[in-house]
């Protein structure tokens, strides 16, 4: 990692140990924005429109199987350009010198970010990845079949 990625994530860290679950996506409280959305407290505790809590948080069961997650280093966060070639081929290549497979890739809304061109590489990043046959990609407003995501994205040549 760079510098600079070290020290973004030090800010992160920062505004998560001064606002705690109040903390919002734009900016830490010391941080005064227009930007009008949850706290992490409000999307960990609201409920869908079914009225169902999705969150890890919402039950014990939950949280138990996503703490067994991050105990058994399965939750790899990555820090990087995913419009680059080397971020997710490394998440590929760690998995294949550990024998495994991607079961689940979050990619959050970082498609609304990319270019044309960019998206082509993501895209191609993605289709290189040895993901399990039944793998998931996750977005912000979205979960499907990593399959299905692969068959809307944009094409790699």
């Amino acid at each position: 990692m760079t510098g600079d990625d070290l020290a973004s994530i030090d800010r992160a860290l920062a505004a998560f140990c001064k606002d705690g679950p109040g903390i919002q996506f734009w900016a830490s409280s010391a941080v005064k924005t227009d930007a009008a959305g949850p706290s992490y407290r409000e999307l960990m505790t609201s409920r869908d429109l079914t009225g169902e809590t999705r969150s890890f948080l919402a039950d014990e069961p939950s949280f138990r199987f996503v703490r067994s997650l991050q105990a058994r280093n399965l939750i790899v966060p990555i820090v990087g350009d995913f419009a680059g070639p080397t971020a997710i081929r490394g998440i590929g290549a760690y998995a294949r010198e550990h024998r495994s497979v991607i079961e689940a890739f979050y990619g959050s809304n970082v498609g609304v970010y990319l270019s044309t061109k960019q998206m082509r590489v993501f895209c191609a990043s993605l289709e290189a990845l040895p993901v399990a046959s039944d793998a998931w990609f996750i977005e912000s407003n979205a979960l499907r079949p990593f399959a299905a995501k692969l068959k809307t994205c944009a094409p790699s040549r």
